[in-house]
């Protein structure tokens, strides 16, 4: 797929998002251009939004029709709920849609791996898993040590549902966001697992 439009692209890819959605439409070739056109008035539209940290038109030529996929990069769940509850945003979605030779296939995706799932420049598994053992490190490691203290307040099962609740908190919106910044360049050259 090649880009069409592009809004903050580097913004998306480096944001490491708490949530990413793509929305596939099949639009018929003669209908394109159209598209493309209410889709940069889209864009303008979606970008303005808080909390959208960048947005992405690729598209594949499939000879009579044309499939374009949006990727949206949204900062929370809670910015994209507030995205789609916008008054104005099925007004866009009718619109966008008019054009297509079938409804939109839109799904969500939250995590650094499906954050790569659609991305031909996707780091290797190996330096995906590396980032997320590094975070799991990272936050267990100072927790671990109050668990004792916590168990006998709490029962195991309770204590150990409160602290791994707590890691996947930490993980998701503080260190997971904040070590695929850090290592943003790594993560991004593709290179062979060690030997």
């Amino acid at each position: 797929m090649r880009a069409a439009i592009s809004v903050h692209p580097r913004d998306l890819a480096m944001s490491s998002p708490a949530v990413t959605v793509t929305a596939v439409r099949r639009i018929p070739v003669e209908r394109a251009r159209a598209f493309e056109v209410e889709m940069r008035k889209f864009f303008t539209f979606a970008a303005a939004q808080p909390g959208c940290v960048g947005l992405q038109l690729l598209e594949r030529d499939l000879g009579a029709e044309v499939d374009y996929m949006v990727v949206a990069g949204f900062a929370s769940l809670v910015d994209r709920q507030r995205f789609v509850g916008h008054r104005d945003y099925k007004t866009w979605m009718r619109a966008l849609d008019a054009h297509a030779s079938r409804p939109a296939e839109v799904e969500e995706h939250a995590g650094l791996r499906l954050l790569f799932a659609n991305d031909p420049q996707r780091p290797p598994t190996w330096k995906i898993a590396a980032v997320t053992w590094l975070g799991v490190c990272l936050v267990t490691t100072p927790l671990i040590p109050f668990m004792p203290r916590i168990e006998t307040w709490i029962p195991f099962p309770w204590s150990n549902l409160l602290f791994n609740g707590l890691v996947v908190a930490l993980l998701t919106w503080a260190v997971m966001p904040a070590l695929t910044r850090l290592l943003a360049r790594w993560l991004g050259r593709r290179s062979d697992p060690p030997e």
